[in-house]
């Protein structure tokens, strides 16, 4: 992509370019408050206030990229744009109904969520067809990431009786 100018770097090849390499894989997070989960599925962010990443970062890019292949629209959202601790402190306090988090598991944004008395939280899923979509339609390469489980388990000890 970037060696050719082709998407975001259209016009503007890189012949530089030598190598790259991932360190980790970057896994999108989908999370949800409970009561807003219909299908357990990405598609369910529509119609809620959802953080998609702040203005101008990965985060946001990577999201805007996943809704636009599987046909959901800004407008199908009430976007919020946020970094990860602020998005987590406000689907914390109500204000959103949940956020794309972006990285490598565990993302302690996250964690942080699944630790909270009082906020059910839920990492959504991509369907077969819906990561066809996201691989058919746009320049990024996607694949099924399945997160471990007890990733985001929390054991709380308690002390007294």
């Amino acid at each position: 992509m970037v060696w050719e100018g082709e998407g975001p770097f259209k016009g503007k090849p890189y012949k530089e370019l030598r190598a790259i390499s991932a360190l980790w894989p970057n896994v999108e997070h989908f999370v949800l408050v409970k009561d807003k989960v219909k299908t357990g599925t990405v598609t369910d962010i529509v119609g809620t206030r959802f953080c998609v990443g702040r203005a101008g970062s990965g985060t946001e890019r990577s999201t805007l990229t996943i809704m636009e292949a599987l046909g959901i629209s800004i407008d199908d959202i009430q976007p919020e744009y946020l970094g990860y601790s602020d998005a987590a402190k406000a689907i914390k306090d109500g204000t959103i109904d949940g956020g794309s988090f972006c990285a490598g598991p565990p993302v302690a944004a996250v964690s942080d969520l699944f630790a909270t008395p009082n906020v059910d939280v839920v990492v959504l899923e991509f369907t077969d067809e819906q990561l066809q979509k996201v691989k058919e339609n746009s320049l990024y390469p996607a694949f099924r990431y399945v997160i471990p489980p007890n990733t985001y388990m929390v054991k709380i000890n308690r002390l007294g009786p």
